[in-house]
C-alpha cells in the first residue's frame, strides 16, 4: 500500500494537539513515494480553503512551512497568510492558482 496515502489517511483522522502534529509532520519522510489515484480521490474530499480550520489546515500549514512557503503560526486557521502561501506553492508547481488546497495541491504537497 502507498505510504503517502496511508500517511494522509492517518493524518485526516488525527486528533492530536498541534504540537504533536507538528512533531509528526517534521518526522515524515515522503521522499520516493507516490501519490496514486486512490490518494488523489481521498484528497479531493480533504478540501481546505480560506476560513477553514482544523487538522487538515494544520497539516497543510506544516507541510508548506517545511517547504519554505509558509512562515506563519501553525494554528490550524486558514487565513490570508496561508492563502498567499498556497498560491505561491501552486504557482511554483504549475498548478491552477486558486489558493485552495484540493486534490492536485495535496498531491504536490506530498511529493
Amino acid at each position: 500500500s502507498n505510504y503517502n496515502c496511508l500517511t494522509m489517511m492517518i493524518l485526516r483522522k488525527c486528533r492530536a494537539n498541534y504540537e504533536e502534529l507538528t512533531s509528526l509532520i517534521n518526522r515524515l519522510s515522503l521522499e520516493g513515494n507516490t501519490f496514486d489515484a486512490s490518494c488523489r480521490e481521498a484528497a479531493g474530499a480533504a478540501l481546505t480553503s480560506y476560513g477553514s480550520s482544523g487538522t487538515l489546515t494544520a497539516i497543510a500549514e506544516g507541510i508548506l512551512a517545511s517547504k519554505g512557503f509558509y512562515s506563519g503560526n501553525i494554528d490550524a486557521e486558514f487565513g490570508p497568510g496561508m492563502e498567499q502561501a498556497v498560491r505561491k506553492f501552486q504557482n511554483s508547481r504549475g498548478l491552477i492558482v486558486a489558493g485552495v488546497v484540493g486534490a492536485d495541491t495535496w498531491a504536490e504537497l506530498f511529493q
